[in-house]
Order: structure tokens, then C-alpha cells, then sequence
């Protein structure tokens, strides 16, 4: 997901110290279910702060983990994450008939059955 000021950002932050293009990135690893922050393209700087802890610069992609601080401009971003191991994680695009980006909701998979690398548990019809 791309982070800037711009129309176009996949998280727009409206904010005069954030680059209107790319200040910054935020990748999910689906064979790792984790979330990476990644510095942007723009010459505007970004921060993690893990566990409330004194900011630290991101220079090249760092873990994020549930609940840091993103600091971008003179804004702070709270970051909590919608796929986890304890929940469930976005199949690649090769899985399952082509459905990538979609949760493992196989009919196929019984509830009772062990799941698969890449789903913990099936979310059920009210959670979409």
C-alpha cells in the first residue's frame, strides 16, 4: 500500500509534511503473513516506533507488528493488522483457482480439517 498526500495513495494523509507520491510503503508477505514498512521513493522520512519506544528511522523495509507507530510527516499511524497467523492470511494469486487476495473460504475444507499453509480458520459470512 502506498502512503503519500496524493489522490491516487492507497492511504492518503492529509498532512503538508508527507510527499504527495509514495512517502512510503507498507507490504504484506503472505508466505510470512507479515506486514513490512518500507521507506518511499519521495525525500520525505519515515519512523517506527515499536512497543511506545523512542522512533527509529526506517532506512530499508523493518517488520511491523501489531500496534507500532508509524510516524510519517507530523503524523502518527496506529497499525493494526487485518491478516495474522492467529486469524487467517490472503492466499497467493496461484492458490486455490485463482482467487488471490482473497481469505482461504474453500467450501471444500471442512471446518473440522487441519488448516492449510496459508488459512488458520474460515472467517464466516457475517465477517464479510
Amino acid at each position: 500500500m502506498r502512503i503519500g498526500r496524493g489522490d491516487d495513495q492507497d492511504v492518503q494523509i492529509d498532512d503538508e509534511h508527507v510527499s504527495r507520491e509514495n512517502h512510503a510503503y507498507v507490504i504484506y508477505d503472505p508466505l510470512n503473513c507479515e506486514f513490512l514498512l518500507a521507506p518511499g521513493d519521495g525525500r520525505g522520512l519515515v519512523y517506527l516506533s515499536k512497543n511506545k519506544q523512542k522512533p527509529e528511522l526506517v532506512a530499508q523495509p523493518r517488520k511491523l507488528d501489531r500496534f507500532d507507530t508509524i510516524i510519517i510527516g507530523k503524523t502518527h499511524l496506529f497499525f493494526v493488522p487485518f491478516c495474522e497467523p492467529s486469524t487467517f492470511q490472503w492466499q497467493p494469486a496461484d492458490q486455490k483457482s485463482g482467487q488471490g487476495g482473497r481469505p482461504d473460504t474453500s467450501d471444500s475444507e471442512s471446518q473440522d480439517s487441519p488448516p492449510s499453509a496459508f488459512s488458520q480458520r474460515k472467517p464466516n459470512d457475517s465477517e464479510w
